[in-house]
């Protein structure tokens, strides 16, 4: 199946988009207790899906959103046939899902910017009133009025409190599916509208499983080496299964164990591999592992009792960076120089 041409890329584009996912791998339990809590009236209006990046979590959310369109209220034999929340392959739901043509959905994600051509950095008030506005509108058939959020990381504090307002009084029949990756960071009173779900790291057999469908042909010892060291997630094995990431990861992990003394080299070639166009999801790598390494480094002198001085410069160097990067993809600034401050800040705040 695929994706129409007339929809924008998608913010995270390292596997096929979820709406378009036909199975679930992993999250039997959770889904059984969905299917359990619908069938008895229980389905909570708001639904907060947390755990870390690429464990499946919005094909969850769009699984569960096209059953529900698909069934309506749990009465009738299809709802006693019912066990789990999958379509049979060619459902009208599920094709006009695929489609972007279902009424009944809204999908709140960080939108395409046709200026710049890249994904707007959060999600905006605007994109959240939008929403708001299709929610008072009458259903297109009678049903269910579904938001998939993805994700509630990316919501701005405008966006947030505009959401919370929603969340707090909804319209009948209205469900709220937020994902989160970092449930922490989310709006603490929009987390506490939610009845939170932990969804847990794929394990090593179901993320080949995943894999293998998503790779068909791949040989089954790369399949596996991925999975093993993916912690779970599909995003990071499918990262690790490209070539060109595994060289980047190779000369960041040397740069890191370098510090405070890197050679500067090395630092001038991860440059010229992310900042040339089209270098997205590289750049976006880097980011994510210079913030993992200085979150790693904090955690660590926590544990061990590091000087208090040294764990408010690591402190201060990860919050440094969160605004810099934001910064910088909201004024399309130049990458280069924004990569090149990022591992100056770095040295400094490690230099003993």
């Amino acid at each position: 199946m695929n994706t129409p041409q007339t929809l924008p890329p998608e913010a995270d584009d390292a596997g096929p988009p979820p709406r378009l996912a036909e199975t679930l791998h992993g999250h039997a339990g959770v889904e059984a207790s969905l299917l359990q809590a619908w069938r008895a009236g229980r389905l909570p209006h708001a639904l907060l899906l947390s755990g870390q990046h690429g464990i499946g979590k919005a094909t969850l959310a769009w699984r569960l959103a096209k059953f529900l369109l698909a069934h309506g209220d749990a009465t009738g034999a299809k709802a006693d046939r019912a066990v789990d929340l999958a379509l049979p392959p060619g459902h009208p739901v599920a094709l006009r899902v695929a489609h972007g043509g279902h009424g009944d959905i809204s999908h709140l994600r960080r939108e395409w910017n046709d200026k710049t051509k890249r994904h707007f950095t959060e999600i905006r008030v605007d994109d959240v009133r939008r929403v708001i506005d299709q929610f008072h509108l009458a259903p297109a058939e009678a049903g269910w009025r579904i938001a998939i959020v993805d994700a509630a990381d990316d919501l701005n504090r405008s966006a947030a409190n505009a959401l919370l307002k929603l969340v707090e009084e909804p319209p009948a029949r209205a469900l709220f599916l937020i994902i989160a990756h970092r449930p922490g960071q989310v709006l603490a009173t929009l987390r506490s509208r939610c009845q939170r779900i932990e969804m847990a790291p794929l394990a090593q057999a179901d993320l080949v499983a995943v894999l293998r469908d998503l790779q068909p042909g791949r040989a089954e010892a790369d399949l596996a080496a991925a999975a093993a060291s993916a912690l779970g997630s599909v995003r990071e094995a499918l990262e690790r299964l490209d070539d060109a990431n595994r060289d980047l990861d190779a000369l960041l992990a040397r740069v890191l164990a370098r510090l405070p003394q890197p050679d500067w080299r090395d630092i001038h070639t991860i440059m010229d591999m992310v900042v040339r166009a089209g270098q997205d999801r590289a750049f976006a790598r880097l980011v994510t592992g210079l913030e993992t390494h200085l979150e790693e480094q904090i955690h660590a002198g926590v544990k061990n009792q590091r000087p208090l001085a040294g764990l408010n410069a690591l402190a201060q160097a990860r919050a440094a960076m969160a605004e810099a990067v934001a910064r910088a993809e909201a004024l399309n600034l130049d990458r280069r120089a924004l990569v090149m401050g990022l591992f100056r800040d770095l040295v400094v705040a490690t230099t003993p």
